[in-house]
């Protein structure tokens, strides 16, 4: 297993940080923490691989972004994951895994508030039937009516995906192995089935 990997000074780190309490404490139990974590990867991966992936296109529009920002914004989940996997797993190294998994939770949490907030600082939303009237950069709209005002709503979006990939990082990376860690090798790969199926 990943401990028994470890060198020794590491694993005697390890066994002050995670004691005898938190093994058997509730929350610190493999079901629970399977549990958790599955919940956390079902709202994550429905989140980010399902409404914002179907939702991009109407993101454009409304705040009229160019064809550019929008593959910056789309592009920019996977950047933050990679921005930060190796120091969120120099922490599970050191740090109580279950404790980074959890408070990537809520940098999730707060990645989502900020994402819908554009929703509500930009006002309400006004548009036409008419086939021409969303689209911007064609040169056939007036320039108050593409892009002047969408500044502060793409910032917003670009700030709360990178807290949602922030956040989501904990859960690729330091889940699986906390799982190694306190479970079996008989027992891993059933859990880790269940974990992933509902990703």
């Amino acid at each position: 297993s990943l401990h028994s990997a470890l060198p020794s000074p590491i694993r005697d780190y390890h066994a002050r940080a995670m004691t005898d309490q938190d093994e058997v404490s509730c929350v610190c139990s493999p079901r629970m923490f399977l549990a958790l974590a599955a919940v956390f990867l079902f709202v994550q991966s429905a989140a980010v691989g399902g409404v914002f992936n179907a939702g991009i296109s109407t993101l454009e529009r409304r705040y009229s972004l160019s064809s550019l920002e929008t593959g910056i914004l789309a592009s920019m989940y996977d950047f933050g994951v990679l921005l930060v996997s190796f120091f969120i797993g120099y922490l599970g190294t050191y740090g109580h895994r279950p404790r980074i998994v959890g408070l990537g939770m809520f940098v999730f949490a707060i990645g989502a508030f900020v994402f819908g907030l554009p929703q509500f600082v930009e006002g309400k939303y006004s548009f036409s039937d008419e086939s021409q009237a969303d689209l911007c950069g064609d040169g056939t709209q007036p320039d108050q009516m593409c892009g002047n005002d969408s500044a502060l709503a793409y910032g917003l979006l670009l700030a709360g995906i990178l807290l949602v990939a922030f956040g989501s990082a904990p859960l690729f990376t330091l889940a699986p192995a906390h799982l190694d860690w306190i479970l079996p090798q008989s027992s891993l790969a059933s859990y880790l089935g269940l974990l992933y199926l509902f990703g």
